[in-house]
């Protein structure tokens, strides 16, 4: 079941990783070239409790989203016609400095 996330004590399972989010990219991050909103603001977090993921982004393809993962550090790609997850970055500010360089490779 997927569960809206409105505040970072809401989120504080994900610490430490959601604090940077918090901290700095609250307001979401839209990707002009792509036509994607990457990063969402924190009023369209989505939590998927039995999963233990926090989605805070979406690649655009194949149902592809981002998270951080409850007891697992960095940003994590869900591949969910696999139903499977991939480490892509050590944390939010090295994911959006790699996604807006183009080194997001899904």
């Amino acid at each position: 079941m997927r569960t809206p996330i409105h505040s970072r004590g809401e989120a504080s399972r994900w610490e430490p990783d959601c604090a940077a989010y918090f901290d700095e990219y609250q307001d979401g991050l839209f990707d002009d070239f792509n036509q994607i909103q990457f990063v969402l603001s924190s009023e369209n977090l989505i939590a998927n409790i039995e999963k233990g993921d926090l989605i805070f982004g979406y690649a655009g393809v194949d149902g592809i989203f981002f998270c951080f993962l409850e007891g697992k550090p960095g940003v994590w790609a869900y591949y969910g016609i696999d139903d499977h997850y991939v480490l892509i970055a050590p944390s939010i500010s090295v994911f959006v400095s790699k996604w807006e360089r183009g080194e997001i490779v899904l």
